[in-house]
């Protein structure tokens, strides 16, 4: 979860967590604003992290795929 939040905070963007999660996370208690999802419906650009540390094989770049196919599915996008 740390590393998350981490990512979440020095990039800028957004993620979907638990509030005990942001909580137990967010030492100054300001890092991060919480809030609940919709209305508005919630739209977002789906990323994928992984590790600086380990190259992207091609289970990774398959699975990024079939993530993709699953979410559009799920979420009925049209594109």
């Amino acid at each position: 979860m740390p590393a998350i939040l981490d990512l979440v905070h020095q990039q800028g963007m957004h993620g979907v967590l638990t509030l005990s999660a942001v909580r137990s996370h967010d030492d100054d208690g300001g890092r991060f604003h919480v809030r609940p999802i919709g209305p508005p419906a919630l739209t977002t650009t789906q990323w994928i992290a992984t590790s600086a540390q380990r190259p992207k094989g091609p289970l990774l770049t398959q699975s990024i795929g079939l993530v993709r196919e699953l979410l559009v599915a799920l979420w009925e996008v049209k594109e």
